[in-house]
Order: structure tokens, then sequence, then C-alpha cells
């Protein structure tokens, strides 16, 4: 044949095998979805909006520390404070509903 090669199907247990993997995988990303909307969740309920803005920001939209404080204009030490007080907030906020 000319040193062409001919291909064969996949073997049906490595077709099963790629199946199973697939719903996992399909197991987590629905998981990692829900724990997103929570996180969301309680983000949006921070009540100072500059907080809300830094979290939001770092952890929904995935931002470094520096393009944070570039986006919005501000200091790294008001951002550390900031995200201090904002982790301060969701800490409590968390409380409450562990309290609840």
């Amino acid at each position: 044949l000319g040193g062409e090669r001919v291909q064969s199907s996949p073997s049906p247990q490595k077709m099963e095998n790629a199946a199973i993997e697939a719903v996992e995988i399909a197991k987590e990303i629905s998981e990692l979805k829900r724990q997103q909307r929570e996180i969301i969740k309680t983000i949006e309920q921070v009540k100072d909006r500059k907080l809300l803005k830094i979290l939001h920001k770092k952890y929904v939209e995935g931002l470094s520390n520096d393009q944070i404080c570039y986006s919005s204009r501000i200091s790294k030490s008001t951002f550390k404070r900031r995200l201090a007080r904002a982790y301060d907030e969701v800490q409590k906020i968390i409380d409450e509903v562990e309290y609840e």
C-alpha cells in the first residue's frame, strides 16, 4: 500500500472510557457553576458598592490585583484596605447564614 496507514475505529472500551470521562467532566463543570452562583450571590449582598466592585472584579471577572487597582484608579494600599473590609463583610454574611 505504499506506506499509507489506514485509521482503524477506536475500541469500544476506549469509547466507553471517553464517555464516562465526559460525564464526569460535565458533573464537575456543573458543580463549579453552582459554586460560582453561590459566590456571586454572597458577593452581591455586600452593601458598600466600592467593596462589591472589588470583589466582583476579583472573583467573577478574574482580574489581578494590579488590574483592579488600575481599572478602579486606586492605589495598592487603598485596594488592600478595601479588600480586607470586603472580606470582613463577606464573613459577616456567611456567619449570618450559618446562624439562621
